[in-house]
C-alpha cells in the first residue's frame, strides 16, 4: 500500500528553537527515501526503501548509510557502508503549526527516525541539494 501524503521533504528544524541539530526525511513516489540528520560538524545520511503495509503504520528498511564532516558547500564523505535495519511505526499526517505558529502540515511517528519523531512538510519535490551522498540523483 502507497500513502501518497508521505511523498516529500519533511524536517523538524522549523518546530524548535535554538536546535544544534536537525532531521529531514524524504519519501520519493518510487519508494525509497532517506533521512539526514545535520549537525554543525556535518551530517549522517541512511538511505531506506519504505512502505505502508496499512492504514497510518509505516516500514523503513535502511540499506545504507554515509557521514560527511564540514559545512554543507564544502562537505567531505568520512565514511560510507552498508546498514541493515528496519524500523516499524505508526505514523499520522496532521495540521498543525510550526514554532513560528504558521500553519503547517504535520507528520508524527511512535518511533524515532535519526532524532526526531515530529516533522514539518516543506516541499514535495525533493531537490539534489536534499540528497548529500547523490545516491538517488543520475550519475
Amino acid at each position: 500500500m502507497s500513502e501518497p501524503q508521505l511523498i516529500g521533504v519533511w524536517s523538524d528544524a522549523y518546530l524548535s528553537v535554538g536546535s544544534m541539530e536537525a532531521t529531514d526525511l524524504i519519501f520519493t513516489a518510487a519508494g525509497v527515501g532517506w533521512s539526514v540528520l545535520s549537525t554543525a560538524a556535518g551530517c549522517e545520511q541512511i538511505l531506506f526503501h519504505w512502505s505502508v503495509p496499512e492504514h497510518g503504520r509505516l516500514v523503513l528498511r535502511e540499506e545504507r548509510y554515509a557521514r560527511f564532516e564540514g559545512h554543507l558547500e564544502s562537505q567531505v564523505l568520512v565514511d560510507e557502508h552498508g546498514w541493515d535495519e528496519t524500523i516499524e511505526t505508526a505514523f499520522i499526517i496532521r495540521p498543525g503549526r510550526d514554532v513560528g505558529g504558521n500553519p503547517a502540515t504535520l507528520l508524527e511517528l511512535d518511533e524515532r527516525i535519526s532524532f526526531g519523531d515530529q516533522f514539518q512538510l516543506i516541499r514535495r519535490e525533493p531537490e539534489a541539494r536534499d540528497d548529500p551522498a547523490g545516491w538517488t540523483q543520475p550519475r
